[in-house]
């Protein structure tokens, strides 16, 4: 693991972040909204394991 991937990450993992979301706001607004608030609920409650 360079020290790059160690600062900014891996950049496919933010691809894929950056595709699903743009899936996301592709979403009729009611299903977006859940998928915002569920998103929102995981950030603030959940908690990463690595």
């Amino acid at each position: 693991m360079s020290i790059l991937d160690k600062i900014f990450g891996d950049f496919n993992e933010k691809k894929a972040w950056r595709e699903m979301e743009k899936r996301a706001k592709a979403l009729p607004e009611d299903y977006y909204n859940a998928y915002k608030a569920m998103q929102k609920y995981l950030w603030n409650t959940g908690s990463v394991m690595v």
